[in-house]
């Protein structure tokens, strides 16, 4: 605006304004073209040019499709006409057979309905605009309220005033208060290139055009049902021809977007006020998980050292503490982020008449885009919860499992014998039947991920459903379109909640309730007629005990005593099955152990340790002995297994056996309550409501306390399963599918990768799960099939 050419005509509007403008419009002066708008932008003006009352649209919100028009000038400056802008826009377009690629008379015209952003790419072939007139353009929208024509602000990102820019290409809203606005503009320039007008070897060296346009259209912050003008923005590119050929230019891209949008200043303040509620409450859960894993996690006494188990911190509470807050983060913030997107789908797609539009998407991964705060927020969720469910699963594979035989050895007739009585040994069947029902369990859901994912495969693509994310401002055109990401994850969001709460409603209310228990029921069934109990330590003080102890005197015979003990449990002459102390019928336990107990437990636990790990190493060498006697090329048979994770058999040496019966014999006398040191003994109580909603426990960091057992009539035994995570899980799925579709922006692929992420879990969770089982209840893995 330095140049020569923009003084004189300054010096012409400075001299001619003292008489007046015309129509009363600043900088048009008598038998001038009106160039520009404000130049520079007022000091201290309250609001830029393109937000300013003088030129906004009175439109109302009725009025669906808007009507652009412009003047077009030709190079001298002479008045050719108005004409409506249509594809204009779409200005350069490729010869055949590649015309598809580019602009023209068919390209799209559907950014004239309000609502309806359009972004559009084409390609240009820029010889097909040699020899075309040149022509100027002034951009109006026609006010059907007024029946006046309101001229549109134009903002050239390529003006510079003394060799430094001043409007950039991306502005906060329409345009920035130290923008330069003009009135005229040109779409491509093939005159200023030409290098002679005098020789005839005069040849186009360069050809000047519009390689980015932006037509942004906003509602009116102050006055509702209105818009403020739009607001055109254009960038200019240069080409020159190749040396080898001079007289042909090069194809190139060309981007035309129409956006819808609104200031964001009142939401983005409400948004910071919900965030800082959330991050209040996510602080406050955060702070009193925290407390209660540490009393859970702390106990005091005399008889081993400090500690975490003295509350002391250390790496290993350092760890809980950061996958806490982890874990708490996601808790908190995935309703709020789908709240804030239903929010906007709702009102954006489901409203009669618009009053929200959604802000432009550019570079949603820089931080100035007004998109940069969902999706780093859905990286951190995704990455969080895949941590979480990552440490989830580790645990539950090293979880100490312990089954409790309580069937007495049964004695057959025999006349040889002094007493004419021989005892029988217990058979090993009914563990290796219940060890084989608890690992099909591990990887059991409450809902079918495989159901969920191909249903919303079908609905998003072969019912088009997935079209509802578009920027399209009525739900039911499903026309196709670009994406929106915060409509994309609302959209896939709703659902998967509905397909997986769908099937959760049905199976809870329909299906367990009227046609079969509940496996997590049916196991505690199965393994009470077997008389096998169940010990689960999740944590070094904390577990899942299930008492199944069957009130019949055997378990083992045959068919017609089995049915007759279940017809007489039936007929109520048996006893209660549930433990001595406790409610009836309740038969799930969840166990706080006391700091002696917990001793005393690792006392004879050491044995059993030390003894798998000298059995463990056998094993091992045994394996990789027989493998390389097998040869290379052969994985080994059944007998010796292989070497990845969870394939070496675990075959107890006769230490193992011991040390297990004796922690087997502890253990029964512990759940027997036959210990006579108080904190050796356990009691028996319901928890309370608060106690089981904030997973917490009873305080026994004081020494010689007893062991507190809590009813568990919820069955959250299955926590140690995934079937009791099914919320994690799932959060996951929501979490992974929404991360995959954002950064390929395709539902059948995020489908697939969302499947494969979740079976690699459950895989693995499978594998390891069955050699824990194995490891921990001396069963042979050949047996869990």
């Amino acid at each position: 605006i330095t140049s020569q050419a923009c003084a004189a005509h300054l010096a012409i509007v400075a001299a001619r304004g003292a008489g007046g403008y015309e129509n009363g419009v600043i900088n048009w002066v008598y038998q001038n073209p009106w160039l520009f708008f404000a130049l520079p932008p007022a000091a201290g003006a309250a609001q830029p040019v393109c937000l300013s009352d003088a030129y906004r649209a009175y439109l109302y919100l009725a009025t669906y499709k808007f009507l652009f028009t412009v003047a077009v000038y030709t190079m001298n400056g002479t008045f050719a006409g108005f004409q409506t802008v249509d594809t204009l826009f779409s200005y350069c377009g490729r010869s055949p057979p590649y015309t598809g690629l580019g602009g023209g008379s068919s390209s799209s015209t559907i950014y004239q309905i309000l609502g309806y952003s359009a972004h559009s790419n084409f390609s240009c072939e820029l010889n097909s605009l040699v020899g075309k007139q040149q022509l100027f353009y002034e951009l109006y929208l026609y006010d059907r309220k007024t029946d006046k024509s309101v001229p549109v602000p134009v903002r050239i990102v390529n003006l510079q005033s003394g060799g430094v820019p001043v409007n950039s290409k991306y502005p906060k809203f329409l345009c920035d208060s130290s923008d330069i606005m003009v009135r005229r503009f040109f779409l491509a320039d093939t005159i200023s290139g030409i290098a002679s007008t005098s020789s005839s070897s005069s040849s186009l060296q360069a050809i000047r055009y519009a390689t980015y346009m932006n037509l942004e259209i906003a509602l009116s912050k102050t006055i509702a049902g209105h818009i403020y003008p739009p607001v055109l923005t254009i960038y200019y590119n240069e080409t020159i021809p190749p040396s080898t050929v001079p007289d042909e230019f090069e194809i190139v891209d060309i981007t035309f977007n129409v956006d819808y949008t609104m200031n964001m200043d009142n939401f983005k303040a409400t948004l910071i006020t919900f965030f800082i509620i959330v991050m209040v409450f996510t602080g406050l859960l955060f702070f009193l998980r925290m407390y209660y894993w540490n009393m859970r996690n702390t106990r005091l006494s005399t008889n081993f050292t400090a500690g975490v188990d003295a509350g002391i911190v250390n790496a290993k509470s350092a760890f809980e503490f950061a996958l806490l807050a982890m874990h708490t983060w996601v808790m908190a913030f995935f309703p709020f982020t789908v709240a804030v997107a239903w929010y906007f789908f709702l009102f954006f797609k489901i409203e009669t008449s618009i009053s929200i539009l959604m802000p432009p998407q550019y570079h949603i991964y820089r931080s100035s885009s007004p998109y940069f705060l969902f999706t780093t927020n859905l990286h951190v969720m995704a990455f969080f919860q895949f941590a979480y469910v990552c440490v989830m699963v580790a645990r539950q594979c090293n979880a100490d499992l312990f089954f409790i035989d309580w069937e007495p050895a049964r004695s057959r007739p025999d006349s040889a014998v002094k007493g004419g009585q021989t005892p029988q040994h217990v058979s090993v069947w009914r563990s290796i039947l219940v060890a084989n029902e608890w690992a099909e369990m591990q990887t059991l859901r409450k809902t079918n991920i495989k159901f969920t994912l191909f249903m919303l495969g079908f609905l998003m693509v072969a019912q088009d459903l997935q079209y509802n994310g578009t920027f399209y401002p009525v739900l039911s055109d499903k026309s196709p379109g670009e994406f929106n990401v915060l409509l994309r994850f609302a959209n896939t969001t709703f659902f998967w909640l509905v397909l997986a709460y769908g099937q959760y409603v049905l199976k809870y209310l329909g299906y367990e309730q009227f046609v079969v228990e509940p496996p997590e029921q049916l196991f505690i069934d199965f393994c009470t007629i077997a008389k096998i109990s169940v010990i689960v330590l999740d944590e070094k003080y904390h577990g899942y005990y299930l008492h199944c102890r069957s009130p019949h005197q055997y378990a083992e015979g045959t068919m017609s005593e089995l049915v007759e003990m279940l017809h007489k449990e039936e007929a109520g002459l048996t006893s209660d099955r549930s433990l001595e102390g406790a409610p009836p019928d309740v038969q799930s336990f969840q166990i706080f152990l006391s700091g002696e107990c917990r001793a005393a437990f690792d006392k004879v636990y050491v044995t059993l340790a030390g003894a798998e790990a000298s059995a463990t190493s056998v094993n091992e060498s045994r394996a990789r002995a027989a493998k390389a006697r097998a040869g290379p090329g052969n994985k080994g048979s059944s007998l010796t297994g292989g070497v990845w994770l969870g394939q070496i058999n675990f075959v107890p040496t006769d230490k193992v056996v011991r040390a297990w019966k004796e922690l087997t014999v502890f253990l029964q006398e512990f759940i027997e309550n036959n210990f006579g040191k108080p904190g050796l003994r356990r009691v028996i109580r319901e928890p309370t409501y608060y106690e089981k909603l904030f997973y917490a426990g009873p305080n026994l960091t004081i020494p010689e306390q007893p062991s507190v057992f809590f009813t568990d009539r919820d069955l959250y035994y299955t926590t140690v399963m995934f079937l009791g995570r099914e919320m994690d899980l799932l959060l996951l799925n929501i979490l992974s599918y929404s991360l995959f579709d954002l950064w390929l922006n395709s539902t059948i692929t995020s489908v697939l990768l969302c499947y494969l992420l979740d079976y690699s879990i459950a895989f693995v969770r499978r594998s390891w799960g069955q050699a824990t089982i194995s490891r921990k209840t001396l069963i042979d893995r050949r047996f869990l099939i």
